[in-house]
């Protein structure tokens, strides 16, 4: 336990703590795997307490928050872990949202087309359990390992919720998308894969190393590669191409994915939701221009903030020549996905 508090203790905030966690890891070279695995636990069920463990002894907190993951206690004040709960979306249940962050995740995997029977044998053969969700999506319980898997391109890391936005994409034979806040392109090996190459593809991102990373894994999972660009959208841009079907995953605040990443209970300052909420408004505004009469664009969030969602599709339509075709919230009961919001709009000014 002294570990532990030592480790929660200097943690400041200020980073994700899993990248934290790494740097205190290599520093104590002599912690084998399964003291590793402890500390991490233990550390994980404080955070997850989120803003209730203010003002209390850590080493009672982590107790508290080991007994919370193993059922045998319970906290009463869900609000406790997050007093901005007036912030979510009225489609939220804030209740089922706050008490999800108590309880790990499972692990997401998607099935490269063709090799689902490959997946599955070998999770049989590693004695690893799993659920099969619309036919190419994996469940498996939290913290388990599928390297064999992703490494070999059979498989790719994605909660079943990212996976269902991306499926709300509809591009015709022949028509020109452009995913333009890629990232690692999870979406776009998705929607590729979907459509087995019957479209145009473009991907882009301000950051070099993030569509290095893409065109990686696009090759690791030999799906036809994209087109790549470099673009910053916080910028008014001229990109070389008029598309049929926008993507827009734009940065926010991430609240639909904090059960992964607690600290972010904490870490969130709520001055900072009207500088996410401004730069999505900017980049719809820049990036809409290159989208085609009577296009379709697929604005998304990892966000369960109402300003972020409801009220931002409201700007865009009154301010940006949009019309609301369907949009909401997708996640499979809020302990075991993460939250993601998409709206469907068409350019008609």
């Amino acid at each position: 336990m002294a570990i532990v508090v030592d480790i929660l203790t200097a943690y400041q905030y200020d980073k994700p703590f899993h990248l934290y966690f790494s740097q205190i890891t290599k520093q104590h070279k002599n912690w084998g795997a399964k003291d590793r695995k402890t500390y991490r636990k233990a550390c994980y069920a404080y955070l997850r307490l989120g803003h209730f463990t203010e003002n209390k002894p850590i080493n009672e907190m982590v107790q508290f928050g080991l007994e919370i993951s193993n059922g045998t206690s319970s906290l009463d004040n869900l609000n406790a872990i997050f007093p901005f709960a007036d912030l979510l979306s009225p489609q939220i249940d804030a209740n089922a949202w706050l008490e999800s962050h108590l309880h790990q995740k499972p692990v997401y995997l998607v099935m490269r087309k063709g090799f689902e029977n490959n997946c599955m044998e070998e999770l049989n053969n590693s004695n690893i359990p799993f659920e099969l969700f619309d036919d190419c999506v994996l469940k498996l319980p939290p913290e388990s390992k599928a390297d064999k898997l992703t490494d070999k391109g059979m498989a790719w890391v994605m909660d079943r919720a990212s996976a269902a936005v991306a499926n709300k994409v509809e591009v015709l034979p022949g028509q020109q998308l452009w995913d333009a806040c890629a990232g690692a392109g999870g979406k776009s090996l998705f929607i590729s894969q979907k459509f087995d190459g019957t479209f145009k593809h473009l991907c882009s991102d301000r950051r070099y190393s993030v569509l290095e990373n893409l065109n990686s894994r696009f090759r690791l999972l030999d799906l036809i590669q994209p087109k790549t660009e470099l673009a910053d959208l916080n910028e008014p841009l001229h990109v070389p191409l008029q598309a049929d079907v926008l993507v827009l995953d734009v940065p926010c605040t991430g609240s639909g994915t904090w059960g992964r990443t607690p600290e972010n209970l904490k870490m969130f300052a709520p001055d900072s939701l009207s500088f996410m909420v401004s730069l999505q408004k900017t980049i719809v505004s820049n990036a809409i221009k290159n989208l085609k009469q009577n296009g379709m664009l697929y604005y998304m969030t990892c966000s369960v903030f109402s300003a972020e969602n409801e009220q931002n599709v409201n700007h865009f339509i009154v301010n940006n020549g949009l019309k609301l075709i369907d949009s909401g919230y997708l996640n499979f009961g809020f302990s075991q996905t993460d939250t993601l919001f998409f709206a469907k709009l068409q350019k008609i000014g």
